[in-house]
């Protein structure tokens, strides 16, 4: 049911109907607190909202249900730069580039971050 309530909540994202979007993305939350995707389509309608506290937040939870998911990190580190926190943002990629040294993605974002 989950998966209905988070697919459900991407779709009116895209439709611009930031809202209704929300709120099925908090049900899918509700029914399974560990749902990484759905944290993924919050954070992104939230920051359609201007509510930049809450994706940063919503970012973090995905990030501390998922420490590998390493595309949470590219996605927290470029909502960052886009809200003028580019500190932070470089701050996210060497967090991901701490916990996979070996990867080239951190470090290949973070240079064409700083481009």
């Amino acid at each position: 049911m989950a998966l209905i309530y988070s697919q459900r909540g991407e779709i009116l994202h895209q439709l611009g109907r930031y809202s209704e979007a929300l709120q099925a993305l908090e049900q899918a939350i509700e029914l399974a607190p560990d749902f990484t995707s759905a944290y993924t389509h919050k954070a992104e309608v939230l920051a359609n909202l201007r509510r930049y506290e809450e994706a940063l937040s919503a970012y973090d939870q995905l990030i501390r249900l998922d420490p590998d998911h390493y595309f949470a990190y590219w996605e927290k580190a470029e909502f960052l730069g886009r809200i003028g926190r580019e500190e932070d943002a470089l701050a996210t990629y060497d967090q991901f580039i701490e916990r996979t040294p070996h990867s080239f993605e951190g470090y290949q974002w973070k240079l064409f971050f700083l481009s």
